[in-house]
């Protein structure tokens, strides 16, 4: 029950945070947004970039590892594309990075191996047998954290992670 109250809790603050970041545009954007954001390779990326994986029981299972590698990968290349372009690979480059990150700490993107709700060089999603569990423990904890201290305080923890997003 927790994974869906947190799978719930989170589709509705990244879509109210997309609707409110970008005033007039389709619900077909929004919707198209919130899969890149809410899917499984974003999320176990996000899980693992951010070391919420070191807190899970089996932390050294070979999902994770090899999740890990991949991810790894995906950084070189995607922040070698942010050489190289010199600046962000989506549309809006530089100023869309610095729109989404504006009163930040953030001064290089965190998330250079996510392209789009995949793993950067990769045109398929990954096996679900290295993303299922990842983002499973997202979503279960931030449906502890919205049963515990409410929706709105849970978001104002979670939101740092899904800003570049």
């Amino acid at each position: 029950k927790i994974f869906h109250v947190g799978n719930a809790s989170l589709q509705l603050k990244v879509v109210e945070a997309l609707y409110h970041r970008y005033l007039g545009t389709t619900s077909g954007d929004i919707h198209l947004q919130k899969i890149c954001v809410l899917s499984m390779d974003s999320l176990a990326y996000v899980f693992v970039k951010n070391g919420f994986h070191k807190f899970l029981f089996d932390r050294n299972a070979n999902e994770i590892l090899s999740f890990q590698t991949i991810m790894e990968e995906a950084d070189e290349l995607g922040s070698e594309e942010w050489e190289r372009r010199g600046g962000w690979i989506l549309p809006g480059g530089i100023e869309e990075f610095q729109k989404r990150i504006e009163g930040t700490h953030i001064v290089l993107p965190r998330y250079p191996g996510l392209a789009a709700g995949r793993i950067f060089g990769r045109k398929k999603k990954l096996n679900e047998s290295i993303t299922n569990d990842l983002q499973f423990s997202m979503k279960c904890i931030f449906g502890a954290l919205v049963l515990s201290l409410g929706l709105e305080k849970a978001w104002t923890l979670f939101l740092p992670v899904f800003l570049e997003l």
